[in-house]
């Protein structure tokens, strides 16, 4: 009787995560909060940028920047936001399915499971340029494990350079000042390309 108990239990435990899985607005709304966390660094992001660029012209000691500047932070807390709205528009239009059937036979569907930011953005239809590959994934390396690790858990997987669809040669291990700038423009375009309006904006007298 407990094992009968115990495997209708899963059989309902399976469906409200499936439920939950097909649920693509809540894939949006975790967009939201993402960016909206993003939004929050900002000024830690931007003050430790504009600090290194005021005391590299008066070489002041000692410095007068923020010691943490949260940039890979910011970069993965993106790069989650892009997987939410790109896999909660493929769930939305069918093109990606969650049932109990394959959760049983197979797991989750690879699109469900990827970090892999470009993979994502082409599943949803959006055209990229080369530098919004290149963007895309620095962000995707972040999301991964630099923004969470200072290595990652193999040596050859830690990307340091990138080919991009026209066959050009990037370097993946950098940061720039206007990386946030670009994740806006970049995530703002996704977000007219899959219907997801954005619910959350930061007061601008929100953070310090």
């Amino acid at each position: 009787m407990a094992a009968k108990d115990d495997a209708q239990w899963r059989l309902v435990h399976m469906q409200n995560f499936v439920n939950a899985a097909r649920n693509w607005r809540d894939w949006f709304r975790a967009a939201d909060e993402l960016q909206y966390a993003v939004d929050l660094l900002k000024p830690q992001v931007t003050g430790w940028w504009t600090g290194l660029e005021q005391w590299e012209k008066s070489k002041e000691r000692p410095r007068k920047f923020p010691a943490l500047g949260c940039h890979s932070i910011a970069m993965m807390l993106m790069g989650f936001a892009v997987e939410n709205l790109c896999k909660g528009a493929l769930i939305r239009d069918g093109v990606v399915d969650i049932s109990t059937e394959q959760l049983a036979q197979k797991g989750l569907p690879a699109a469900i499971k990827t970090h892999r930011l470009r993979t994502l953005i082409k599943a949803v239809g959006m055209p990229t340029d080369d530098k919004e590959q290149e963007l895309l994934s620095r962000m995707a390396r972040c999301s991964e494990w630099r923004g969470r690790y200072p290595v990652n858990v193999k040596y050859d997987e830690a990307i340091h350079s990138l080919l991009v669809d026209t066959g050009n040669k990037y370097s993946a291990a950098w940061f720039g000042a206007n990386d946030i700038e670009r994740m806006d423009a970049l995530v703002a375009k996704l977000r007219l390309h899959v219907g997801a309006e954005r619910s959350f904006t930061v007061a601008r007298d929100a953070a310090p």
